[in-house]
């Protein structure tokens, strides 16, 4: 049988890497009959790193593409749950928790975006597991090849506001756009998690104890207590 390639990319623009996203990344096992190549984008812009490894991609006769991010933690098993997903669903992300934003955690699956106005809306994930699909969420996506094939070019726009003086959207987004524009759907398998790395790494359970404390925070602030 002949071995599938999956192209990983990496974005970093630094000449060091946090421990944990080393040693979490070298301990992955391998998923069976998958021939892997690692390649680093190290622009430093943003929508320019991605579309650099996009480019890559489709240069040569991959069968996958991902990309993995310095500041996350990967489980062991990452590639043997997530890769023989990627022939049936096409375009599957795990799922990842943001850092701290607007003084909250959340997970990166949004039921929609306002794309004009940088808005977004997380999808409640409480109590839901399994793989679901979703509109928005984060841009570390499993793909098969098809779908990068018939992306608009470029897939990363890095539009800016009217003034100049402004990030239009969150890349990310304007990234799914074109995944669904092109034809696919997009899904999340909520069994696998990836840790975004913060002051703590943040995971389903700690999002679940940030909410519940909040929550403890807000009750007591409106009683008066």
């Amino acid at each position: 049988m002949d071995k599938k390639k999956l192209f990983i990319g990496i974005k970093n623009t630094q000449d060091r890497v946090p421990a944990s996203f080393f040693w979490s990344f070298i301990y992955i096992t391998p998923a069976p009959n998958v021939q892997v190549a690692i390649v680093r984008s190290d622009n430093s812009r943003a929508p320019v790193r991605h579309n650099q490894l996009l480019k890559m991609f489709l240069e040569k006769e991959y069968d996958y593409y991902v990309e993995m991010d310095v500041d996350q933690k990967y489980p062991r098993d990452y590639f043997i749950k997530m890769v023989p997903l990627i022939d049936k669903y096409k375009a599957i992300a795990p799922l990842i928790f943001d850092r701290q934003l607007f003084n909250n955690f959340f997970p990166l699956v949004f039921e929609d975006a306002d794309i004009d106005n940088f808005t977004c809306k997380p999808m409640d994930i409480t109590d839901k597991y399994g793989i679901i699909e979703t509109k928005y969420c984060h841009a570390n996506i499993f793909l098969a090849r098809e779908v990068v094939e018939k992306l608009e070019w470029p897939p990363y726009p890095g539009l800016l506001t009217d003034d100049g003086l402004d990030k239009k959207q969150h890349a990310d987004f304007l990234f799914n756009d074109k995944i669904r524009e092109a034809g696919y759907r997009i899904y999340v398998n909520l069994d696998v998690e990836v840790e975004h790395l913060a002051e703590v790494p943040v995971n389903r359970s700690v999002w679940g104890r940030w909410n519940e404390q909040k929550a403890e925070r807000f009750e007591l602030f409106s009683t008066g207590v």
